[in-house]
């Protein structure tokens, strides 16, 4: 017993063997900060696709979303219908991009330098969400689970009455999604929120997490083939999704014009570059933001004006598949209307009633019978009658 008493006194009373205090500079305060060091690799186009920094819980992520997919396919093919094959490469290669955006290159240096932290932003704001919702996840868990009789509630119920809800009815409006789409760049990048979250796990999780919702909210509302809880028009899909873009453009100029620099106290802790380089590395994330938001733009219109034409082409097929059925129930009924606008018809004048001895105030008038016969002649003069007045 003393000598354990004596032991701890001496280990009590001696220096740690490693030191308790950050140094300001070094590899130790860039661990500290981020938990990992940069890449010896610099950041370029090359690297982005090379390098690999394991988030494994992202990567576990996007497979089993990838797996989950692809067993609902299965099942549904071995049932005997039928799913688009273009709607599966979809989502895989939307589960792809995810996993990439969390593990390579642009992970790697995600932390450590702004523009390919814009990169990421927008591979999991224009990417990753847009091929999700090409998918039609949604649908897809509807048709390939089967509901529940017993009246509890599984994931297929749990799934569509959250996509029902009246919150869902009201985030599905295009503008609404769009600005939530625009909206949380200004008040995320322009706010102390932006360095916060690189401080803090749990903050840069939440941005995550936020991007990826935003985008895909935006995406489903403009081209997604899940239903949403109310029909949209196809021209203010068209109308917002210019709108929002244009302004997803014009919020990289305000990024490259920006006299002052973004998260200036994370990147300074990080003591990588200097201020000028830092400033350098401001303009080329806001130019990618600004070049890249074009062609995504693009994709959206080009798929939107696809998605218009084929809802056309279903509507019209719904309805000659209703008029077949009815027989053009609905046609008789608006001619009828119609009929009904105009008024009843004069009587013919009947067998008994010879047309000569007819009534004068049933003759027509000259204008009468230029009007029913097309002829511009007048009708000829009776000399019996006398001169006319």
């Amino acid at each position: 017993m003393a000598a354990v008493i004596g032991a701890s006194i001496a280990l009590g009373r001696s220096a740690p063997p490693m030191p308790q205090t950050v140094p300001p500079v070094g590899d130790l305060k860039v661990l500290s900060l981020v938990g990992f060091l940069p890449p010896e690799q610099e950041f370029d186009p090359t690297t982005m696709f090379t390098l690999f920094q394991p988030d494994w819980v992202a990567l576990a992520l996007a497979v089993a979303m990838a797996g989950a997919y692809l067993a609902g396919a299965v099942r549904l093919s071995r049932r005997g219908d039928v799913w688009p094959w273009h709607r599966t490469l979809a989502f895989v290669a939307g589960c792809v991009a995810f996993a990439w955006v969390m593990n390579g290159g642009v992970a790697a240096w995600g932390k450590f330098r702004f523009d390919a932290h814009m990169v990421q932003h927008m591979a999991m704001m224009m990417i990753v969400p847009p091929l999700w919702a090409l998918g039609g996840p949604v649908t897809l868990l509807s048709r390939a689970v089967s509901p529940r009789t017993d009246g509890s509630r599984g994931i297929r119920e749990w799934v569509l009455a959250a996509v029902h809800s009246g919150y869902a009815r009201v985030a599905s409006s295009p503008p609404l999604a769009g600005l939530i789409f625009v909206g949380s760049l200004v008040i995320f990048y322009f706010t102390p929120l932006f360095e916060m979250a690189m401080y803090h796990h749990l903050g840069h999780f939440l941005m995550t997490v936020h991007f990826l919702g935003s985008g895909y909210l935006f995406a489903w509302v403009l081209i997604g083939i899940d239903p949403t809880t109310k029909p949209i028009n196809p021209v203010l899909k068209l109308i917002t999704l210019l709108v929002t873009l244009a302004f997803h453009a014009f919020f990289g100029v305000a990024l490259v014009s920006a006299t002052w620099l973004i998260a200036e106290g994370w990147y300074t802790d990080l003591g990588m570059y200097p201020l000028e380089r830092l400033e350098l590395i401001q303009v080329r994330g806001g130019t990618i933001m600004w070049a890249i938001s074009e062609v995504p733009t693009v994709g959206y219109a080009i798929i939107v004006a696809v998605l218009w034409m084929k809802s056309d082409d279903r509507r019209a097929r719904q309805y000659d598949r209703k008029a077949e059925r009815d027989g053009g129930a609905e046609l008789e009924a608006y001619n009828a209307y119609l009929a009904s606008l105009r008024g009843p018809a004069a009587p013919a004048p009947g067998p008994e009633a010879p047309a000569e001895e007819a009534p004068a105030s049933a003759s027509l008038t000259g204008a009468e019978e230029r009007n029913a016969d097309g002829d511009d002649r007048t009708p000829p003069h009776d000399a019996s009658r006398g001169p006319s007045a």
